[in-house]
C-alpha cells in the first residue's frame, strides 16, 4: 500500500499564480444582507474591514468562461471539479472529480463606495412602477484586488489517460480571458457592472515530485519569494507560447460611437458636499478618485427592452415574449403532480456601462417648474433645478453590446441579431432616447461609426447624409437575420 508521504495523488508540479485584478467599472459583490440600511450592500471581510471577492465567485466566473470558450463542460469539469449523481433505476453509481485548482479569496482595502438608486419601469406607460425603487452599494472603478490561484499538475495513471499538462493550457485559457477583460464578476454583470482585467502576473513553479521541490514549496509560505516569471502575458508565462485569441461562435458583438444631439439626464442625487446644489444631477461614477459622467447599463437596457417590445408588436409577434427572451425574465415550469414553479433566466444581451468622452466640463444648471394645465399658473412648491449633461462637438458616447445567440434551451436564435440591428437603427437616428425626461427632448443620440461582428464576419457601420446607418459588408446575411426575426426565429 502506498503511504501518504509517497505522493498518492501523483502530483508532478504545483503552480502558484498571483495578479492584480483591476475593475474598469463599478462592481457589486453582494453580501446578501437584506436587513441593512441599503437594499443591496457590499460583502466585507470582518477581519481586515476591507471588501471581499470570494474564491468561489472568482472560480465560478473562470469556470463559466472556459465552458463557453470550449462549447462544452468537459475541460471545466476536469479542472474545477464536478459531481455526477447516480441513478437508482439503472444502478449507475455516482462519481465526483476533485478540483485541480485552488482559488483564494481576494481583498481590497483602498476602494471607495458609491450608492446608486434604481427603479423598475413599466414598459407600457414609461413611468416608474410603484414600490419597485431600490438602492445598491457599489465599489468604484479602479478598485484593485490581489488574486491568487494554485494549480495541481498530475502525472497520468496509464498511457490512456491524458498528460497533466493539459490543465496548464486550460488554466492559461481562463486567465487570458481575465487578462483581456472578457470576464466580469458580481451582480448585474450583464448590465455593465464588474468589468475588469488583470495586470502584473507573477508565477512560481514547484516540482513536488522531488524532495528538493517539495521542501522548497513547504518553505515558501507565507512569503513566496522571488517569482520564477513575471511581467509577461499569462499564456507565455504558463505555456511558453502565445495562445490564439478566444473566439465565441455564438457571440455577436456590436460597438458604436454616438454624439449627443441635446442634453442627457439620467437622474442621480447630488453629492452631500454640494449643499446649495440642484435637486438632481446627471449620473456620475467614481473612477480612481474622480467623478465622471456615465450612461449606466441598467438605464440603457431598460430603454432597449421597452423598444424591443414595441418592435415585436409592430412585426405581429408577441413583444413581451420577444423582449423577455433577449433581456431575461421569469417563466413557469410545469411539474407533474405539483404546483408550477417560477424559474428565472438571465439576459442574453450584455449592455456595458459607458463613460462619456470629453463632456462639457462646466456644469450648467436649469431651473424648471410645474405648470397647472387648467389655470396656466405654476404649481405651488413645484419649482426645481437640475444639472443635465451637455455635450460639445467633440463629445462622444461609446456603446457596446454583446449578444449570446444561443437561448436557454440551446437553440440558435439568429433572428435576435435582427432585433439588435433595429434597436441600433432607432438609437442611431435619435428615435429612441435614453435616460429620463425624453418628453422634453433629452437623451437623443446621433450615430457616427461602429462595427458588428458575428461568426467570423465583420460589418463596418457609417452614417449617410440623412443620419441613417450604412453597413459595409454582406447585406444578404443581415437581411437573413431580419427575415428570421419576422418569422419569430
Amino acid at each position: 500500500m502506498t503511504a501518504q508521504w509517497q505522493n498518492p495523488k501523483r502530483l508532478v508540479e504545483r503552480i502558484v499564480i498571483r495578479g492584480s485584478l483591476i475593475f474598469d467599472s463599478a462592481v457589486h459583490l453582494g453580501s446578501g444582507d437584506e436587513e441593512g440600511l441599503l437594499d443591496m450592500t457590499l460583502l466585507r471581510d470582518e477581519g481586515s474591514g476591507g471588501y471581499l471577492l470570494t474564491g468561489s465567485t472568482l472560480a465560478g466566473g473562470l469556470r463559466d468562461y472556459l465552458a463557453e470558450l470550449d462549447g462544452s463542460d468537459y475541460r471545466a469539469n476536469q479542472l474545477f471539479g464536478a459531481v455526477w449523481r447516480g441513478s437508482a433505476a439503472t444502478g449507475e453509481e455516482g462519481e465526483s472529480v476533485e478540483s485541480l485548482l485552488m482559488v483564494e479569496d481576494a481583498f481590497c482595502n483602498s476602494g471607495q463606495v458609491e450608492v446608486r438608486d434604481g427603479v423598475a419601469i413599466d414598459p407600457e406607460s414609461g413611468a416608474a412602477r410603484e414600490q419597485q425603487k431600490y438602492n445598491v452599494e457599489l465599489l468604484n472603478a479602479g478598485s484593485v484586488f490581489e488574486i491568487g490561484v494554485e494549480l495541481l499538475v498530475k502525472e497520468p495513471k496509464n498511457k490512456k489517460e491524458e498528460d497533466g499538462s493539459w490543465t496548464v493550457d486550460a488554466l492559461a485559457d481562463c486567465l487570458k480571458g481575465l487578462e483581456k477583460g472578457d470576464i466580469s464578476f458580481g451582480k448585474r454583470k450583464q448590465r455593465g457592472f464588474g468589468h475588469c482585467h488583470v495586470m502584473n502576473w507573477r508565477i512560481w513553479r514547484f516540482k513536488v515530485c522531488t524532495p528538493e521541490g517539495m521542501i522548497r514549496w513547504l518553505q515558501s509560505w507565507p512569503d513566496l519569494g522571488k517569482p520564477d516569471g513575471k511581467d509577461q502575458p499569462i499564456d507565455i508565462l504558463l505555456t511558453g507560447k502565445e495562445l490564439p485569441e478566444a473566439r465565441f461562435a455564438s457571440r455577436c458583438v456590436l460597438e458604436a460611437k454616438f454624439m449627443l444631439k441635446g442634453p442627457l439626464m439620467i437622474r442621480s442625487t447630488p453629492p452631500p458636499e454640494d449643499k446649495d446644489g440642484p435637486d438632481a444631477v446627471h449620473l456620475r461614477s467614481n473612477r480612481s478618485g474622480k467623478m465622471y459622467p456615465v450612461v449606466s447599463g441598467t438605464s440603457l437596457a431598460g430603454a432597449l427592452r421597452g423598444r424591443a417590445e414595441f418592435i415585436g408588436n409592430v412585426l405581429g409577434l408577441d413583444g413581451e415574449v420577444l423582449a423577455k427572451r433577449v433581456f431575461g425574465g421569469e417563466t413557469l415550469v410545469k411539474r407533474p403532480g405539483k404546483k408550477e414553479k417560477k424559474s428565472f433566466f438571465a439576459s442574453r444581451l450584455k449592455v456595458d456601462e459607458s463613460w462619456v468622452e470629453e463632456p462639457q466640463t462646466e456644469d450648467l444648471m436649469q431651473t424648471r417648474l410645474m405648470v397647472d394645465r387648467f389655470t396656466g399658473g405654476a404649481h405651488e412648491g413645484a419649482l426645481f433645478s437640475e444639472k443635465p449633461l451637455f455635450g460639445k462637438p467633440a463629445t462622444r458616447l461609446p456603446l457596446r453590446f454583446s449578444l449570446d445567440v444561443l437561448d436557454v434551451d440551446g437553440r440558435k436564435r439568429e433572428g435576435d441579431i435582427g432585433l439588435l440591428l433595429l434597436l441600433l437603427k432607432d438609437l442611431w437616428s435619435g428615435e429612441l432616447p435614453i435616460g429620463g425626461e425624453s418628453s422634453v427632448g433629452r437623451g437623443c443620440l446621433q450615430g457616427i461609426e461602429g462595427s458588428l461582428s458575428y461568426a467570423g464576419e465583420t460589418w463596418s457601420i457609417t452614417t449617410d447624409p440623412h443620419g441613417c446607418p450604412v453597413f459595409g459588408g454582406s447585406r444578404e446575411i443581415l437581411d437573413g437575420f431580419l427575415a428570421q426575426l419576422r418569422k419569430g426565429e
